[in-house]
């Protein structure tokens, strides 16, 4: 898993080790940095199994990682191995990238070169944020999404924690798992698509976070709006914690069926 400076991997590193643990999977999740996945043998497919980009406050994954570990992790993932990006790794795993677009003063745009989707991401998703017109503080891009799963013959809808992920647009090779309900359009909320021998997975939303645990980190302030607006999207996903569960569980079986069970 990612971890230079700026990235928000702990939570997901946990829940990782939480359902590998749970499944008897011998894996050990292990966080580094660009320079260790230069180390020889950190990215050799007999030897790790995926790799994981997840949200960040301050992403800039493209110039962290560098060239040669970007062709490096096309190389791993088209050789068999398996990638997930989540929210900031959504972005990244995408041909094009616009932030604040609607900001001329904040707007920014890259091309990171990851390219395991064709996908134009652009966010944050701001029919999502209740008319938030500050967006400045990192909490202002926090709310409880509507998204709609299918899992083969099953579907539900359920809110699960985003935190001004991407809205997908354009068209990209792969099989959407789930959209969002109220977003014009129904975009793509989670993507898998095979890549070579092996499989990405990006989540605009956060299934690896539970509510319950997002709200008790929220500072219990009732004089401050977005401290009281984001606890309460924490208890909106809370009251939905099986589906959230079955959600996760399940990306991590189309990422790992030799692993975790459907």
């Amino acid at each position: 898993m990612f971890a230079e400076y700026g990235t928000d991997y702990r939570v997901l590193c946990t829940r990782l080790r939480e359902t590998f643990t749970r499944a008897g999977a011998p894996v050990a999740v292990v966080p580094v940095t660009a320079a260790q996945m230069r180390q020889p043998c950190m990215m050799d497919n007999d030897k790790t199994v995926g790799f994981f980009l997840p949200g960040a406050s301050h992403a800039d994954y493209d110039s962290k990682m560098g060239t040669d570990n970007i062709k490096c992790l096309r190389r791993f993932v088209a050789n068999g191995g398996r990638f997930m990006g989540i929210c900031a790794g959504a972005y990244y795993a995408c041909e094009t990238i616009e932030w604040f677009k609607d900001d001329p003063a904040r707007y920014k745009t890259k091309k990171p070169r990851i390219d395991f989707f064709n996908y134009l991401a652009h966010g944050p998703i701001r029919e999502l944020l209740d008319g938030q017109t500050d967006l400045s503080h990192s909490l202002s891009h926090v709310a409880a999404a509507r998204i709609t799963v299918n899992i083969g013959d099953l579907s539900f809808r359920a809110p699960i924690m985003y935190w001004g992920g991407p809205q997908l647009s354009g068209h990209s090779e792969g099989d959407v798992i789930a959209r969002f309900d109220d977003v014009a359009g129904q975009p793509p909320a989670i993507v898998m698509r095979e890549y070579g021998r092996g499989r990405a997975l990006i989540s605009s939303v956060h299934p690896e976070i539970r509510g319950a645990d997002f709200r008790d980190e929220v500072q219990n302030d009732p004089h401050n709006a977005l401290c009281v607006r984001s606890r309460a999207a924490g208890e909106d996903v809370a009251q939905y914690e099986s589906t959230r569960d079955m959600l996760w569980r399940h990306m991590m079986h189309r990422l790992f069926p030799e692993y975790i069970r459907g």
